[in-house]
């Protein structure tokens, strides 16, 4: 499904642009990562406080546990 939707916006592009600036167009673009790298940041961040979350809960139930007996 990927490969035709890429087919039909190439042609799409194609059909616009021209083939010369649709060339042109692709060898100059940049792609911008800063929104990649902060949805990964994101991804670290939750990830690290749902691990911390839920070992001190784990911490927390062994010492009652601990202190009962």
């Amino acid at each position: 499904m990927n490969l035709i939707m890429f087919c039909y916006n190439f042609l799409r592009t194609k059909n616009i642009l021209g083939f010369e600036k649709m060339l042109e167009t692709i060898q100059n673009w940049q792609p911008d990562y800063s929104k990649v790298v902060c949805a990964i940041k994101k991804g670290f961040i939750k990830m690290i406080y749902s691990q911390n979350k839920a070992s001190f809960f784990s911490y927390r139930h062994t010492l009652f546990f601990q202190k009962a007996a």
